[in-house]
């Protein structure tokens, strides 16, 4: 008999690696090694972006965290090559990188207003 199970992805992607019942969760993103690259180099860019901008704002009170958040989408999404690079493998893969390869607490915000910015940006 078959037993039956409920899995809660909460919106992430879900595959079986086997038939034992082991899975993975999560955003599965199978990029090329060029892409890898490319968004490592834009993941190093954007860490140190925000290492200089939390020099300039006091990011350890919600107003400055919320200047940095925004001056540091600004300026990804004003600057056409480092925009570019960032999204060259899509927008899903863009996100999960930044938020897996940027050690910084101001990454979640960074990633959410990006994300944002994905959404209501213009058509080009």
């Amino acid at each position: 008999m078959t037993e039956q199970r409920t899995i809660n992805t909460g919106g992430g992607d879900y595959r079986e690696i086997d038939n034992s019942g082991n899975y993975a969760e999560g955003d599965i993103i199978n990029l090329s090694g060029e892409q890898r690259q490319t968004l490592a180099e834009a993941a190093a860019e954007i860490q140190e972006l925000l290492v200089q901008l939390e020099k300039t704002y006091n990011v350890e009170t919600p107003e400055g965290k919320a200047a940095a958040t925004e001056a540091a989408v600004q300026k990804i999404t004003g600057d056409g090559k480092l925009k570019g690079r960032l999204f060259s493998a899509g927008q899903a893969a863009a996100i999960a990188t930044i938020k897996k390869a940027v050690d910084h607490p101001l990454v979640a915000g960074v990633a959410a207003g990006l994300e944002d910015w994905q959404k209501t940006k213009p058509k080009e």
